[in-house]
């Protein structure tokens, strides 16, 4: 399966993973100049093999979770929201991966 990259472009933006656990994720995000930063933290989502019409086939593999989950299943920490964005989008993803570990 293939996993989340740890860079990558998307949408005008840079995105460069901090922190992976088995479960969950934490990203950079900034424009390529380097401005905009902030952070985002995902519950890894796993996408099953498709398909589509035209015979092209999307093999089984990792990705964010969609927009619509945004709040549920991901989270964004910037300047605008957030003192330390970064600390805060750290101490998130921690507390995730600590109760991931508490119920196990």
């Amino acid at each position: 399966m293939a996993t989340l990259p740890t860079e990558f472009d998307s949408k005008g933006f840079h995105f460069k993973q901090l922190q992976r656990s088995e479960k969950y994720a934490l990203y950079e995000r900034a424009k390529p100049d380097g401005s905009q930063n902030h952070f985002e933290v995902i519950v890894i989502q796993w996408r099953k093999a498709v398909t589509w019409p035209d015979g092209r086939v999307t093999k089984t593999h990792e990705g964010f979770p969609i927009p619509e989950d945004w709040g549920t299943l991901a989270w964004s920490f910037s300047a605008a929201s957030h003192r330390d964005p970064y600390g805060s989008a750290l101490k998130c993803y921690l507390n995730l991966c600590q109760d991931t570990q508490q119920t196990r």
